[in-house]
């Protein structure tokens, strides 16, 4: 199984892939293949496009998300709050 991430420097998004050719030519493979069911990839193609070209998206109270760094938001990182290290992941 194959799941996208966001492209980010530190914690924000890296914006200058939005202008970059070769970037947005994987973001379409990547949202083809889930589309043809090519390849297993987590996610429907709206939910890897608003990822992978950093779409805006309503943050819930339920919502938390994992950096690969380990930092766990909860609720949501647009809040800016680290609630922890989620337990394995390296610092």
């Amino acid at each position: 199984m194959f799941a996208a991430q966001s492209a980010q420097m530190e914690k924000m998004p890296n914006l200058t892939l939005l202008q970059n050719p070769k970037y947005q030519a994987l973001v379409d493979k990547i949202i083809d293949r889930r589309r043809k069911g090519l390849q297993p990839i987590n996610g429907t193609p709206r939910t890897i496009e608003t990822l992978l070209r950093f779409g805006d998206f309503q943050c819930y109270r339920r919502c938390s998300r994992v950096y690969p760094n380990g930092d766990v938001f909860y609720p949501c990182e647009p809040l800016r709050k680290v609630a922890g290290i989620c337990c394995g992941m390296a610092r």
